[in-house]
């Protein structure tokens, strides 16, 4: 679990947008008070029970922890392809397979997913961000390096590389019958007469929904258990130390 770039890239993009905001702010331009007060769903009533109050946005700021519709993440990838990552970890890995050997590598994946994160093309996977969305790319780099990590998704291999070639070797089949959105299937790998084929079924989902910094906690400390991943614990005692996160120091305690 990588959260320090992660963090970084979010805090940048934060970053920028307020810049971006001051800066059109500073030049006349002004937005919608509805983007905070409207009935349907604005962020004022969305932090202020139901009536509007812009100042309730930054009320106790740094105390006060709240967060909607977010997740722990497993993987620095798509969400999509977490149960994918999470297979080839904990069932390709461990066969110890002879990559250069492997002749085929077919991913079943619903029709939805597959057009959003079926892209095996090397030529179509330049930027951190297509990368991030392949579950083909996802599953060679996890067989190469035996995980998936920032680093390596961040870092573009060469044509020449092991991962590039496992890609070439890489099929998307769509299976209409899959109806998630999740990313559920299967992953086949054909090396000579030998067939290693793992379904989605066997693991579970290692991402985790949360509503508010107790519930990042506790379903974090469930989650990380149940994918057998308890040395990826220190980086969340870390972050029970960094500033301003006194209100959680308990909760991690407990881990």
């Amino acid at each position: 679990m990588r959260f320090r770039p992660l963090a970084e890239a979010d805090i940048a993009m934060a970053a920028a947008s307020g810049a971006e905001s001051a800066w059109l702010a500073k030049h006349g331009v002004q937005g919608t008070r509805d983007i905070f007060e409207d009935v349907w769903g604005g962020l004022g009533q969305v932090y202020a029970a139901g009536e509007p109050d812009a100042e309730a946005l930054t009320a106790d700021l740094g105390n006060r922890w709240v967060a909607y519709h977010a997740s722990i993440k497993a993987f620095p990838s798509c969400a999509s392809s977490h149960r994918m990552i999470q297979l080839a970890e904990r069932g390709l890995v461990p066969e110890q397979l002879d990559l250069d050997s492997i002749s085929r590598i077919v991913i079943t994946l619903s029709p939805l997913v597959a057009d959003m994160c079926g892209e095996t093309r090397m030529s179509r996977l330049e930027t951190f961000r297509q990368r991030q969305l392949s579950i083909p790319y996802g599953i060679a780099l996890t067989l190469t390096q035996g995980s998936m990590t920032f680093d390596g998704l961040f870092a573009q291999p060469s044509a020449e590389t092991t991962l590039a070639a496992l890609l070439e070797k890489t099929e998307v089949v769509v299976d209409e019958s899959i109806l998630s959105a999740h990313g559920e299937g299967t992953v086949s790998v054909h090396s000579g007469s030998r067939v290693e084929a793992f379904t989605t079924d066997s693991v579970a989902d290692p991402r985790c929904n949360i509503t508010s910094i107790e519930q990042v906690l506790d379903k974090a400390e469930g989650m990380l258990r149940s994918v057998a991943m308890e040395e990826r614990f220190e980086p969340l005692l870390q972050l029970a130390n960094a500033p301003g996160t006194a209100l959680a120091a308990p909760f991690f305690a407990r881990i």
